[in-house]
């Protein structure tokens, strides 16, 4: 029942007017008194909206930053050599290693640079298969840029489906005897990482490296590491007369045939 607050008679529910005095109802009295909250607070009804909106843009912004990890990077694409090229820029390469009386200078472009490292490091699509969760590499892809950075990203596939990008934007300086390399960016599909968060994406590229015996040897040969815009030039110090270097390249060219015969 509802009780007219005028005259104190009671109304059955529904009713607008008092049926005896003809005066108006109050119908706040039969409302939930939750709703009767929201409806007499117009900060409330604010306070909500603005909770939903934030929350909707959260979720947005989540669902952005994860699909960002699976996008490729940016950046011009370096095609793959045919067979032949492949061919000649891995003799090219192999002539770093003999003994020369003179310095020389030796210059790669990067989908030559690309194609060695691959190469080299055993990565092609055929060899991936399916190993659960764990991140197995596929290929690498060495840019060589005009402001004298190397961006070097990596291509991993997850249960041998898909694809997850790590990239590092790295600059080489030659030292009296090696070469370091100093890390100035780093990116996780499309996300670019804070310096806080290099080794996330350093982990996964660097390690490929470690285990190429050669690149000791060119740090040491290396008087002049050049990148230019799709190049990387290596000027080496004459070797024919330095038997500190005839050694090591007689120990390179025993390990090669050790390799071959097994």
């Amino acid at each position: 029942m509802i009780n007219c607050p005028k005259c104190g008679t009671d109304n059955m529910i529904g009713a607008i007017f008092c049926r005896t005095c003809g005066d108006r109802l109050n119908l706040d009295e039969i409302r939930p008194r939750t709703l009767r909250q929201v409806q007499q607070s117009p900060a409330a009804r604010a306070i909500v909206i603005v909770y939903r909106v934030v929350l909707l843009v959260l979720i947005a912004a989540l669902i952005a930053v994860f699909i960002g990890f699976f996008l490729p990077p940016a950046g011009r694409s370096i095609p793959a050599l045919d067979a032949k090229t492949l061919a000649d820029t891995s003799q090219l390469y192999e002539s770093m290693f003999f003994p020369d009386r003179n310095q020389k200078t030796y210059a790669f472009s990067s989908a030559q640079v690309t194609g060695l490292a691959n190469e080299r490091l055993g990565l092609n699509r055929a060899a991936l298969g399916d190993a659960g969760f764990a991140l197995v590499p596929e290929r690498l892809q060495i840019d060589c840029l005009a402001s004298g950075y190397l961006r070097i990203t990596l291509c991993s596939r997850l249960k041998g489906k898909l694809a997850v990008y790590s990239t590092l934007l790295l600059r080489l300086e030659k030292t009296e005897d090696s070469v370091r390399y100093q890390v100035v960016a780093a990116r996780a599909g499309r996300i670019p990482m804070p310096a806080s968060g290099f080794s996330f994406v350093t982990q996964r590229v660097l390690p490929l490296f470690q285990n190429d015996a050669d690149l000791p040897l060119l740090a040491q040969l290396a008087t002049r590491i050049e990148v230019t815009d799709d190049s990387l030039a290596l000027t080496l110090k004459a070797t024919a007369r330095d038997k500190q270097t005839l050694k090591l390249f007689q120990k390179r060219l025993q390990a090669l045939r050790r390799r071959e015969g097994d």
